[in-house]
């Protein structure tokens, strides 16, 4: 398998067989090709940080400014099929919508937003059924742990969503940048 200099971030299907990567050619955004080899084709030009749901069959991604600090309009999150065809935003009524992961079920999103209206960011759970859409609170658990955040990133975002519900992320305490988990419940 051979790639560009500039592709970065891949995410492997539930099987393995093929993956998803960002790279910066022809403008940005994210790219399908196959485990073993074979052209790349673009998915979601704009395209970051594309995850496949459990079961392979969707696509969820955001388009946006990294480190925008969560600012109005800065990041919307999307979903597709994951061989390509129309996305759609998901979920609405969100000033920015960034780093969406997929639960293990498959049927919920977790991703880093800021509500209409509202001045701070946390990170939020939302089904895909219902489209319902309940915040998590994470973000005052760690300020309550004297997690202070990356210059980088400036706020810790999901990483993944792992089988017992844990999730990965990484943040900075004192002057280590380490890698978190956190349980999430998905109800």
């Amino acid at each position: 398998m051979l790639f560009r200099s500039d592709a970065h971030s891949p995410a492997f299907n539930h099987t393995g067989s093929e993956l998803v990567y960002r790279s910066e050619q022809d403008g940005g955004g994210l790219y399908r090709m196959s485990a073993f080899g074979g052209q790349s084709v673009l998915l979601a030009p704009g395209g970051r940080n594309g995850h496949y749901s459990a079961d392979g069959r969707w696509l969820a991604y955001w388009k946006g400014e990294v480190g925008s600090r969560l600012m109005r309009g800065s990041a919307r999150t999307y979903i597709m099929p994951a061989h390509g065809g129309p996305p759609e935003e998901f979920p609405s009524g969100f000033d920015m919508a960034a780093y969406p992961v997929w639960s293990p079920s498959g049927d919920s999103i977790l991703f880093l937003g800021r509500k209409t209206g509202e001045d701070h960011g946390d990170w939020w759970i939302a089904r895909l059924g219902d489209k319902s859409v309940r915040r998590t609170e994470m973000m005052a658990r760690l300020r309550g742990a004297q997690a202070s955040f990356s210059t980088r990133t400036y706020v810790p975002v999901p990483a993944v969503w792992l089988q017992d519900h844990t999730v990965l992320f990484n943040a900075t305490r004192l002057d280590a940048t380490n890698i978190w988990s956190v349980h999430i419940n998905p109800d």
